[in-house]
């Protein structure tokens, strides 16, 4: 019967099925994964997102509080600070705040201010302090920020950052729809029009062959593609051709077996019939057997298992000199003592015929004149037709003539040892040239034997030169060739790795440490080859003294350890100078500012009041020195690591201006800003960026003149950002240009002009451009002013 498939309704139905499952499933995993991806990548910007907004929050707070506060004059009293921060509650700048002098006395409150105290604000600090409704966020403003003597806690109101928060969550949360919802019909599509639709077409043209019918132009419908369905497709066709075929053998084998059954039941009708007469010819092969045991031309006997003749023939009689049967009979009454030449040749014999019942053997047999004759013996046990006593039988053949012509032939194979035992000499004079070649060779070599994993490291050495002899201390190379090769290993981790690289191979320039004869260490590279050597498996290792190269290795590391360790001690020195010259400076700036300040009672000579603030100035001066020192120290040990994120450029400038403002105001200095709008946030360190601007722009209003101009502006373009500091200053000479980023490098060309700092403001701001990936570019024209370039890339920043 033909072997079909057939498909009924609910198979159908099955499919369809499954199917609709299989699209449902993936479409599911699909979407699944899409949501858990973008939430990963989502969420951190959530949080970055809200931090930021906090961040911006405070600063416009900051802004908008402390630029009013400046425009009232340095003495004003706290009461009046208490009446600017009313008034800047009702402006809506800010919902209230505390003031505390620098004591850390409440000086008085206005607006709604903030529950906690000073100390339980700064503890929370710098994570944002929020309230547990989310509305209000607690700052600081220390004196230092506000240029007043008071601190500031402000409560400010943050309930648009969480109209911002849920806006941007329901972005994101559409964005994520659309993407699952675009990416989920595109995987249906693709699954239902590439695969799904070609594997319910295979399926439903599986289900139609039989291998009995002629389907060569059947093929299945992914056939003519080229793609992995299509290679299964035609996997399937070919496993239906090859049933087909199988079937065809099937059915052809059975006509054969009937023939043949055929055949057999003629043949076994044909047997019966010559049964029938085989009695009748026994007797008569009977007859036949006597014939031929008589007139046989090999001789043929028949003993006891104890040896005594039973049956014997004239050809055997005549193999061993006897005149007949009879004769040999009478003369031969123990066939173990009187014929075999060998006793122990006939227990051997007997000794097979009991495990396998028959044997051949080649022997020499005693004659009546006393030689021997060598004949080939085939023997067997027997058993007489009446279950009788059993009896060993022999057919025997005079080999004499043949063992003869062996004879000769080995005395042919005797002549032919001869002539290789004087080859054997010749080659070993060639040996001896060998080993002179390898006397005279400056690498040390050494054969030795491979144990059962092939492996040389526990063998024995057959063949060392002088050169080994020597790198070893061997005072010959007998010595050496004697000695344990386990001895000469330092360290066993080589042994190992030695062990380990030679199961998978030969060695190529490994390096270990060897051991001398007398104890002392030397270090080897070793280079191995597999040879045949005395007619066996052996190993040719090459060693080369690398102990001189090895040593000068040493020397080098220690010289780079002890470069490392005076780095770090010089890294301890400069963190342990900040600290003693920080800890007296903030001491001497608090005092002084207590002087200037007459904050113990009015001074009645006005000049120590001067003294004190300069005294604050010249301290300010040195701790911004100190902190520069320290920067361009981290910079160069690469401990200096950067917060990488999108800034918005503009902001920073205006942060920038507000820290130097108020030093252009005190130089009689014109400080424009030329900053376009909607300009693209810059991959950048906030802190750093920052920093860099500040220096630049220091740099550029203490060398200008009054009543000059300092311009700082930004642009972009494909692939910068391109901040520029223009000045109208002294410049700098062409010649110093080359070295001005260098630390400790000051470009002021006029004595008369007091210069701050010791030279590190160019040197930390173009550290921290060439952190960023950036390029700082400086160009300058006596008299007439400098401008200096910062680009920075758009795409790529690098975090040191």
């Amino acid at each position: 019967m033909p072997f079909e498939i057939p498909e009924n309704s609910e198979q159908a139905q099955h499919r369809k099925r499954w199917s609709r499952k299989l699209d449902f499933k993936i479409t599911v995993l699909v979407f699944l994964s899409i949501v858990v991806i973008e939430a990963a990548i989502l969420f951190p910007s959530y949080m970055n997102y809200k931090r930021d907004l906090l961040v911006k929050a405070e600063q416009v707070g900051r802004a908008h509080f402390i630029s009013s506060l400046r425009a009232m004059s340095h003495h004003t009293s706290n009461a009046d600070l208490l009446m600017h921060g009313t008034n800047a509650v009702a402006a809506g700048e800010i919902k209230g705040g505390t003031l505390y002098d620098l004591k850390g006395r409440n000086v008085g409150s206005f607006g709604d201010p903030p529950k906690a105290s000073l100390s339980a604000t700064l503890a929370t600090m710098p994570h944002p302090n929020v309230s547990e409704d989310g509305l209000d966020l607690d700052v600081v403003w220390p004196a230092d920020i506000t240029k007043r003597n008071v601190t500031v806690i402000a409560r400010l109101d943050i309930g648009w950052v969480q109209i911002e928060l849920r806006n941007f969550i329901l972005r994101v949360a559409g964005l994520v729809l659309l993407i699952s919802a675009f990416v989920c019909s595109a995987t249906m599509f693709i699954l239902n029009r590439l695969i799904l639709r070609r594997i319910r077409a295979l399926e439903q043209w599986l289900s139609t062959v039989s291998v009995d019918s002629d389907f060569t132009n059947n093929n299945p419908p992914a056939i003519t593609e080229d793609d992995e369905l299509a290679a299964m497709s035609l996997t399937l066709y070919r496993l239906v051709e090859r049933s087909h075929e199988i079937y065809s053998e099937i059915h052809n084998a059975r006509a054969v077996l009937a023939d043949v059954n055929a055949e057999l039941e003629l043949r076994v009708r044909k047997r019966t019939a010559a049964l029938r007469t085989e009695m009748e010819e026994r007797q008569r092969s009977e007859a036949e057997y006597r014939s031929i045991f008589e007139n046989a031309a090999q001789g043929i006997v028949r003993t006891t298992p104890d040896g005594q003749f039973v049956k014997l023939n004239a050809a055997y009689a005549g193999m061993l000199g006897y005149a007949s049967p009879e004769d040999m009979k009478s003369h031969v009454t123990d066939i173990g003592t009187q014929i075999w030449v060998d006793k122990e040749e006939r227990r051997a014999m007997l000794d097979s015929l009991r495990q396998d019942g028959k044997t051949q053997m080649e022997v020499q047999m005693r004659c009546k004149n006393g030689d021997s004759a060598w004949v080939h013996m085939s023997v067997w046990k027997g058993q007489s037709e009446d279950g009788g006593r059993g009896y060993i039988e022999a057919i025997l053949q005079d080999i004499s003539e043949r063992k003869q012509a062996e004879q000769t032939l080995q005395n042919a194979y005797d002549t032919l040892e001869q002539r290789v035992a004087e080859r054997t000499t010749e080659l070993q004079q060639t040996e001896g040239k060998l080993r002179e070649i390898l006397g005279n060779s400056p690498v040390g070599i050494a054969v030795v034997t491979n144990d059962e994993a092939g492996i040389p490291l526990t063998g024995n050495r057959l063949l060392v030169n002088p050169a080994l002899a020597q790198m070893f201390g061997a005072s010959s190379t007998n010595e050496l060739i004697d000695a344990n090769i386990l001895d000469s290993w330092v360290d066993p981790e080589d042994l190992k790795v030695v062990e380990t690289i030679m199961k998978g191979g030969d060695l190529v320039d490994v390096e270990a440490r060897r051991r001398r004869m007398d104890g002392t260490e030397w270090w080897a590279m070793l280079n191995s080859r597999s040879i045949q050597f005395e007619d066996r498996d052996c190993t040719m290792i090459w060693h080369y003294d690398i102990t001189e190269r090895r040593q000068q290795e040493q020397h080098l590391q220690s010289a780079m350890d002890e470069l490392v360790r005076a780095t770090q001690a010089k890294s301890d020195f400069m963190a342990s100078m900040s600290h003693e010259l920080r800890t007296p400076l903030n001491a001497i700036m608090g005092f002084a500012e207590m002087i200037a300040n007459q904050y113990l009672g009015p001074i009645e000579n006005q000049r120590y009041t001067n003294y004190g603030r300069l005294i604050m100035r010249s301290g300010a001066h040195l701790l911004e020195m100190v902190n520069d020192i320290l920067d361009i120290e981290r910079i160069a040990a690469g401990k200096y690591v950067l917060t990488i994120q999108e800034v918005s450029i503009g902001e920073v400038i205006y942060e920038c201006c507000t820290f130097v403002g108020h030093r252009a105001d005190e130089g009689g200095i014109n400080l424009d800003i030329s900053v376009p709008k909607n300009l693209p946030t810059c991959p950048a360190d906030r802190r750093a960026l920052l920093q860099l601007l500040i220096n630049l722009m220091t740099n550029a209003i203490k060398f200008t003149p009054e009543d000059g101009k300092v311009l700082l502006s930004a642009k972009t373009n494909d692939t910068q950002h391109i901040i520029e500091v223009r000045d109208t200053g002294i410049g700098i000479p062409e010649d110093k240009l080359p070295t001005i980023t260098d630390p400790f490098t000051r470009h002021g060309i006029d004595p008369t002009i007091a210069q701050d700092g010791v030279g590190l403001g160019l040197s930390i701001c173009n550290s921290l451009v060439d952190l960023h990936g950036g390029r700082l570019t400086i160009e300058s024209e006596v008299g007439k002013g400098t401008t200096v370039t910062v680009r920075l890339p758009r795409t790529h920043a690098r975090a040191s």
